[in-house]
């Protein structure tokens, strides 16, 4: 599927990314809701998009903005344990989440 490193870099910076394609692949679906964060917006409909976006209110997109940096602290942010900095915390590690998501679906022997 259709993927970019650009929405974990939005959400990393609190921002809200706003999909145009609907053929983007968000990553651990069903896990995460993304819509709580992610604002899709129909292609066809491009030239209605910043008038639209323009209207949601100021409460509305401070939470997405929340959520956006809640799931990427949550599932893309390795979290390194202080007593040993070379090793990520278990549950908290990008890795591990990747791994368990696939095993998980039967993908992995």
């Amino acid at each position: 599927g259709h993927h970019s490193f650009r929405l974990l870099e939005s959400m990393m910076f609190g921002a809200i990314p706003v999909l145009l394609s609907e053929e983007y692949v968000l990553p651990f679906v069903p896990e995460v809701n993304w819509s709580e964060c992610v604002i899709h917006y129909p292609e066809h409909l491009v030239h209605e998009m910043i008038p639209r976006l323009s209207e949601m209110p100021p409460a509305a997109l401070r939470k997405r903005q929340l959520k956006c940096l809640e799931l990427f602290e949550k599932y893309f942010v390795d979290k390194v344990d202080p007593a040993n900095p070379a090793r990520a915390q278990g549950e908290r590690n990008t890795f591990h989440h990747v791994f368990n998501f696939l095993a998980a679906r039967s993908i992995l022997p």
